[in-house]
């Protein structure tokens, strides 16, 4: 059994020691697998708009999968996942995709009786321009 982060981002490179999953598809698949190996994931950083058409669009909620859509899938299909995870991060430039990425997965800790993990905000956090600033250890 391994830990495993997984970085949801169409558009920048994921940290070191994390794996990278660029759409909605990519980021499902990639949790099934870790599912399927029996990898524990410790953390999970949610981007929102993750198709070239979310960023010209105020319509965004219509046109594809975003990260609210990931975190929803999650939340609805593995839930267990989020048993395990220590860090959340919502990295999403989008304001207001951020907070519903937020509000669903605080929507999701109220309900239960699972341990909140460690869940930051960081709108447009690129770790390449933070290198050193924002360290956590897993």
């Amino acid at each position: 059994m391994a830990d495993v982060k997984i970085y949801l981002d169409d558009y920048r490179t994921a940290p070191r020691g994390w794996e990278l999953a660029k759409n909605f598809n990519e980021f499902t698949n990639l949790i099934e697998h870790h599912i399927a190996e029996e990898n524990r994931i410790v953390a999970i950083a949610f981007d929102h708009d993750l198709e070239p058409d979310h960023y010209d669009s105020s319509d965004v909620w219509r046109l594809g999968k975003t990260g609210y859509d990931a975190a929803m899938w999650l939340i609805g299909n593995h839930p267990q996942v989020l048993r395990d995870v220590k860090l959340l991060i919502v990295h999403s430039m989008s304001p207001s995709g951020g907070d519903r990425i937020e509000r669903a997965l605080f929507d999701h800790y109220n309900r239960g009786d699972e341990m909140w993990p460690t869940m930051y905000r960081r709108p447009g956090w690129d770790h390449r321009a933070n290198e050193g600033r924002y360290k956590v250890n897993l």
